[in-house]
């Protein structure tokens, strides 16, 4: 996103409001595709890798867009729309713009490119102030990874509406209780209706190079 994230990523879209891929006309068996490239670190357990992909997937497929996830190589000549670097420990980011618990950060590569940085440690800490750390491995690696999944998918709406703002509720929120953050239950970080609602009406086919809209701005 802009900065990091802290609070990522309104219990679910009204009916009255389809997904993004699903403008009125547009054939709904062609959902629009977002190409991600994900590096973790070696010392990431594969169980909170695949807790975090599967996060970032079905969020996105709620709202109507295929996250297909996997390496830079691994796509070929395809272009990536944006890369995902999960890292075990990072400096703890300076909370800012309203943002609690920072836990991703939205960036540029020399080229200008998007890409994500999570931290594994920012995630450790959500879970510490949920008190939630204490609990057999299997259940914390799960917690870490929608923690990871939550922050990217944030970063992926950012890129998405090429805005630096924030919701009130939903997936592009600021601020949320911790223990929310790392809730293993699904719904509460849909798109919110303003943002689903102006890119329903614009997403129908992604282009052929990349998946991105123009910009969308919050109301204060």
């Amino acid at each position: 996103m802009d900065g990091w994230s802290w609070a990522l990523v309104c219990a679910g879209l009204a009916a009255a409001v389809p997904p993004l891929g699903a403008a009125a006309g547009a054939p709904a068996s062609v959902p629009p595709r977002f190409r991600l490239s994900l590096t973790a670190s070696m010392a990431l357990p594969v169980e909170v890798r695949a807790a975090a992909e599967h996060e970032i997937r079905r969020i996105w497929r709620r709202e109507g867009i295929t996250v297909d996830i996997g390496s830079t190589a691994a796509f070929g000549d395809a272009a990536v729309d944006m890369r995902v670097l999960i890292v075990s420990a990072a400096a703890a980011p300076a909370t800012r713009d309203g943002h609690q618990w920072p836990v991703a950060e939205l960036l540029g590569d020399a080229a200008g490119q998007p890409v994500a940085l999570a931290s594994v440690a920012a995630a450790r800490r959500v879970l510490d102030a949920a008190r939630l750390a204490d609990a057999p491995t299997t259940l914390v690696h799960r917690r870490l990874g929608v923690v990871l999944g939550l922050a990217v998918a944030h970063e992926i709406g950012h890129h998405l509406l090429n805005t630096t703002g924030h919701a009130r509720h939903g997936l592009m929120r600021a601020r949320i209780d911790a223990r929310e953050f790392a809730d293993l239950r699904e719904g509460g970080f849909d798109l919110d209706d303003d943002a689903a609602q102006w890119a329903r009406a614009r997403l129908t086919r992604p282009p052929a190079d990349a998946l991105r809209l123009a910009r969308f701005v919050y109301r204060p």
